[in-house]
């Protein structure tokens, strides 16, 4: 996980997350795994996914633990029956756009490799494994 309950509680200052909250310490790492993927979703198209090492990782705590909050809180506000304060909103549009600069090469995960340039289903210059072309497929064989 590229964050932690512990960021996200940092975010939501109003509640405490425990076993016995509201909102448990395990719906919050829910909500961090559902972060990330959707992070890595997005950023898959350019890096290697998951990202594994330490430094890159940290970069990316950021967009994690503000998309994370932003679900815990709207959780929690609409059984509040209110609506989102504007710092909730802008939780989720500052990671949206943290996540464009990644992708957008502002700002670059130096230890995490690139994906090699594909085209078509199979990059067939890279994976020596991947199954031969059939180029008489009618439209009943796909």
């Amino acid at each position: 996980m590229y964050s932690q309950v512990s960021d996200v509680q940092r975010l939501i200052k109003w509640i405490t997350f425990s076993s016995s909250s509201k909102l448990t310490n395990d719906d919050i790492e829910s909500m961090i795994k559902e972060a990330d993927a959707v992070i890595d979703a997005k950023i898959g198209r350019i890096y290697n996914v998951p990202v594994t090492d330490s430094n890159d990782q940290i970069i990316l705590t950021y967009a994690s633990a503000r998309l994370a909050a932003y679900e815990a809180a709207k959780v929690l506000i609409v059984q509040a029956g209110g609506d989102l304060p504007a710092i909730v909103e802008g939780w989720k549009n500052s990671a949206d756009s943290y996540i464009a600069s990644i992708l957008n090469s502002d700002l670059t995960l130096e230890n995490t490799a690139k994906r090699t340039a594909t085209s078509g289903i199979y990059n067939y210059t890279s994976q020596p494994e991947a199954p031969d072309r059939i180029w008489e497929l009618d439209k009943e064989q796909w």
